[in-house]
């Protein structure tokens, strides 16, 4: 192990366990080693931010916390999500429907898409167009111009706005 020619998940293993012996300067070293190897790993992120933790190099545990936290969800799951989101769209059932969105965006905030999915949902639902208003407006916010469904969504809000000042 001292040349580094073992196996990575023996290797960040032993790192682990120096964690937990408290030989934590020792087990930094071996888990940036493995890093090095493997950046996007959920462990080696978890335990370098524990280390540091421990250690009270907080900016450093803050980062390999966060990033951890990060991808430490698998990519599906957000899809996942999506897609159950318009299956209960499809079987008008719009409160699941609608909470379906909101954890695929809640797990994946770059799928800026759902915003205009969660916008077109509410518009189904009861007609609730103040909510539908706040999610084309966040939509748009968050795509600019780039958006797939920009056009429709910038129509939607100014029809809805007219809706609702003729209603008042």
């Amino acid at each position: 192990m001292a040349k580094h020619d073992t196996l990575l998940p023996v290797y960040m293993n032993y790192g682990i366990c120096l964690y937990h012996n408290k030989h934590t300067e020792h087990a930094i070293e071996v888990l940036e080693d493995c890093y090095g190897m493997a950046p996007n790993d959920t462990y080696i992120n978890f335990y370098l931010g524990v280390a540091h933790k421990r250690l009270k190099n907080n900016e450093l545990a803050e980062k390999y916390l966060d990033f951890a936290i990060y991808i430490s969800i698998p990519d599906f799951h957000p899809e996942m999500y999506h897609h159950l989101a318009q299956v209960y769209g499809r079987r008008r059932k719009f409160e699941k429907s609608i909470a379906c969105y909101k954890k695929a965006y809640e797990l994946d905030d770059r799928k800026v898409e759902v915003l205009f999915e969660i916008a077109t949902t509410y518009e189904e639902f009861n007609f609730r167009s103040t909510e539908a208003l706040a999610y084309y407006r966040s939509y748009l916010k968050e795509v600019g111009e780039g958006g797939e469904n920009v056009d429709y969504a910038l129509d939607r809000v100014r029809k809805i706005k007219e809706e609702l000042f003729m209603n008042e």
